[in-house]
């Protein structure tokens, strides 16, 4: 079964089992009759096709790093599909994040999220104004001044939460503990 994640530059294996034809659930698109391939659209498009698995009537899928180093990172969509002479059956589709080549990575990175840029960027915006009025003139047809001071708390306490969430989410994908806790009171029914 393919992956959620896939890094570009890696090489890539998976398999996956015969799959059931769409017009018949009972019969099989076995390796020893049919060909499967994959389809990816996403910020590239690319055909990856399979052949059979070792053992068993399933697929293995297979791709070098030469032939995964130029995809571009992001999200793409798949349809997994099997043919055999002149017929086509589509059997699976989905999505998968194609992940950044951090080897060929040219310059600097920030591998901050969004949330936490954004947090970073109304922190130090806080930090910087905080000695200056609050003051809005206008002129002409201008306008000049600093933003609401509660608009920019709210957006800071809203990005915080994001933060903390994405936080936890890579905490638990770590195996450890979230900082969650599920409080739990048991009583005895007479």
């Amino acid at each position: 079964m393919i992956p959620d994640q896939l890094r570009s530059g890696d090489s890539w294996q998976w398999d996956d089992d015969a799959p059931a034809l769409p017009y018949d659930p009972t019969s099989f698109a076995t390796s020893d009759t049919y060909t499967q391939s994959y389809a990816f659209q996403g910020p590239a498009n690319f055909l990856l096709p399979s052949t059979a698995a070792p053992s068993g009537t399933g697929y293995r899928t297979t791709s070098l790093p030469a032939a995964t180093a130029a995809l571009e990172p992001g999200i793409y969509k798949y349809d997994r599909y099997v043919t055999t002479g002149s017929d086509r059956y589509t059997v699976g589709s989905g999505r998968v994040e194609i992940l950044e080549n951090l080897q060929v990575q040219e310059g600097s990175f920030d591998a901050r999220s969004f949330a936490r840029k954004a947090l970073d960027t109304i922190e130090a915006t806080i930090q910087g104004n905080l000695d200056k009025p609050m003051l809005t003139q206008e002129g002409a047809a201008t306008k000049i001044g600093y933003r609401n001071w509660a608009d920019m708390m709210a957006v800071r306490s809203q990005l915080r939460l994001e933060v903390k969430s994405e936080e936890q989410a890579d905490d638990l994908a770590k195996g450890l503990p979230s900082g969650r806790f599920i409080r739990l009171r048991m009583v005895s029914v007479r």
